[in-house]
């Protein structure tokens, strides 16, 4: 599956258009534990993120959650804070508590992430309203 191909999946209820450098295959959700990759989505998304109006820290923020929630890794430099009311928004927008959080990368199989899709892609959209208001 290509990198691109998953973050569209992720975004596809946002209206961010995310442009890869380098748009690798990647063959299991493990391969996306990479810190080379937190950072091209990082970059990815923060650009995508000012094309679409958001502030420079609101961009700064969704990008670095985003690329959390597929790499696993921590941010690099955008408000811890705020990347921890993203995942609390995360967890009520898709699953309805303050808890539950996501790792792409720890998913059994691309076919385990599916069935998820939808709240995924249902937490993922309110975090990108909520980073509207940062």
């Amino acid at each position: 599956m290509k990198l691109s191909d998953i973050l569209a999946a992720l975004l596809a209820q946002t209206p961010l258009k995310v442009r890869l450098k380098d748009d690798r295959e990647v063959d299991r959700p493990s391969d996306l534990m990479d810190i080379a990759l937190h950072h091209q989505i990082g970059d990815a998304l923060f650009d995508a993120g000012r094309d679409a109006g958001l502030s420079p820290k609101s961009a700064a923020a969704f990008g670095e959650w985003v690329a959390e929630i597929v790499t696993g890794f921590a941010t690099r430099y955008a408000n811890e804070q705020d990347i921890l009311r993203l995942d609390d928004v995360f967890a009520q927008a898709a699953y309805g508590d303050r808890k539950s959080v996501v790792r792409l990368c720890l998913a059994p199989s691309f076919d385990a992430l599916s069935e998820h899709l939808p709240n995924i892609q249902r937490g993922v959209r309110a975090c990108f309203e909520a980073v509207r208001r940062l």
